[in-house]
């Protein structure tokens, strides 16, 4: 079945919701905290539109006036910080809210000439000068009850709410992060606690996405019992067909070591190849022997015995036991991507397994995942054998989907420079020793860290059509 369209347009929306959900994490954190988020932004610029602006606010002679929601000026707010204006409002609940405003904007012009520019008598250039524009912007249709003059000396605009092009994921814009640090209401200049909670919102929210992920999955196929591998899928002619094991037998142990974990399983496996294993398996409630040699022959999606092992699924017994195991299963998923290097190391796990993909590797998983899942719901044919047990559905797409949001969690919080956790590296200084590193100078590092990065996923991208992985489902 040709699912090509179907998995493309699930890619696509995955990727954007496990990105979105990581902004919206920064975004909620950042609101309670009250940092203020100038953008949130649904998808990747250039900018299609501005949905809605958020309430703001403004200070005039001392007075706060707030600014009402989507009140939308042809102008940016912080030009106005110190200039005069003369303003409109009514009382409302004890709060003054914006209803018009004349502004007087000023902009620096120099007198320059078609082909020279003019200088002074000493030969310096001519400095520039204040130029206010002629036209006066009025805003609002309605004159409210209250008429004030004077300087506007602090402005919070609000949020805008934007949709753009590119539709994946979507991003945050807070007040303060890159320029004007010490700025009131920005995320620089907020205490460091509440920089370290919005640091951590983001990796929060991919993780516990992966935990609702795995709920539903469960939920679906019962809760998996970690202490139990189950054999899977075998492959014909394999040397597991060969020597009579059977789908759904649980492993109890190999050479008289009992196994507890598919990595065990795996590691036993790779230090027995061309060598004949013993194993012990439970076969409903039989115990049975059997002796299997794993072939160095076979390649890696093979396998070197020809089987899928699996942990073996119970029926969950309740909505509370289903959200525990979906934890429990997140943090083994944590664990094991932040071990991965290690194993690799060691040679627990082969190179191609621990690699990164890129949007055309991951989008090609996406294929296969969607084609199996779909496959596996496909009705029975009626030609089939009354007598053979139909195949339970497959959940793969789940699997893909809670291993990426997990795996964007967890590679956020890595002390990277422009990621999440190097961001976080950089404020335990002033977390432990009361002594803050200068922002201008953790904006640089970051910004060679964001090149870096850049270069790699340009790397990583490049490598899918160079040498392809070659993943295969069981």
């Amino acid at each position: 079945m040709n699912t090509s369209i179907l998995a493309g347009l699930i890619f696509i929306g995955v990727f954007g919701v496990v990105i979105l959900i990581h902004e919206l994490g920064h975004f909620f954190v950042g609101r309670y905290f009250k940092v203020e988020v100038e953008e949130f932004g649904i998808g990747i610029p250039p900018r299609m539109l501005r949905y809605w602006w958020g309430k703001g606010s403004f200070t005039l002679n001392g007075q706060r006036i707030e600014i009402p929601s989507n009140f939308n000026p042809p102008f940016k707010w912080q030009e106005t910080l110190n200039q005069p204006a003369k303003i409109t409002a009514d009382k409302v609940d004890e709060k003054w809210i914006l209803r018009t405003i004349e502004v007087e904007l000023e902009e620096e012009t120099t007198e320059e000439a078609s082909d020279h520019i003019l200088v002074n008598a000493d030969g310096t250039a001519v400095e520039a000068e204040a130029k206010v524009l002629s036209e006066i912007v009025q805003v609002g249709e309605e004159t409210g009850a209250l008429t004030r003059e004077g300087n506007i000396s602090e402005v919070h605009p609000g949020t805008e709410y934007t949709i753009n092009w590119l539709p994946i994921g979507g991003f945050n814009r807070f007040k303060g992060e890159n320029e004007n640090f010490e700025a009131s209401g920005g995320f620089t200049s907020a205490k460091p606690g509440a920089r370290l909670a919005i640091l951590l919102a983001g990796a929060t929210m991919n993780l516990l996405l992966g935990v609702v992920v795995y709920a539903v999955i469960i939920s679906q196929m019962g809760i998996p019992n970690l202490d139990t591998i189950q054999i899977y899928n075998i492959s014909p002619n394999s040397p597991a067909s060969q020597a009579g094991l059977l789908e759904n037998d649980i492993i109890l142990e190999i050479n008289g070591e009992a196994i507890k974990t598919d990595e065990q399983l795996r590691y036993i496996i790779a230090s027995n190849m061309d060598e004949e294993i013993y194993m012990t398996l439970q076969r409903g409630d039989e115990i049975i022997e059997a002796q299997v040699t794993p072939s160095s022959s076979r390649s890696a999606t093979e396998g070197a015995i020809g089987f899928m092992p699996g942990y073996a699924y119970e029926d969950s017994p309740s909505f509370i036991e289903t959200m525990v195991y979906a934890v429990k299963i997140t943090g083994y998923h944590a664990k094991e991507i932040l071990l991965m290097p290690a194993k690799m190391i060691r040679g627990n796990i082969a190179p191609e397994e621990g690699r990164f993909l890129g949007f055309k590797g991951i989008f090609n998983v996406f294929e296969q995942t969607v084609d199996a899942d779909v496959e596996s719901r496909v009705d029975v044919p009626t030609t089939s054998s009354p007598s053979e047990a139909t195949p339970p559905p497959t959940f793969y797409t789940l699997n893909l989907i809670a291993s990426l949001t997990i795996t964007l969690g967890v590679f956020n919080l890595l002390p990277f420079p422009a990621l999440d956790g190097g961001r976080i590296f950089f404020l335990l200084p002033e977390l432990i020793f009361k002594k803050r590193v200068p922002p201008q100078f953790e904006n640089a590092v970051h910004g060679i860290g964001m090149m870096l990065l850049l270069a790699f996923m340009l790397y990583i991208n490049v490598m899918d059509f160079v040498n392809p992985v070659i993943f295969n489902l069981p």
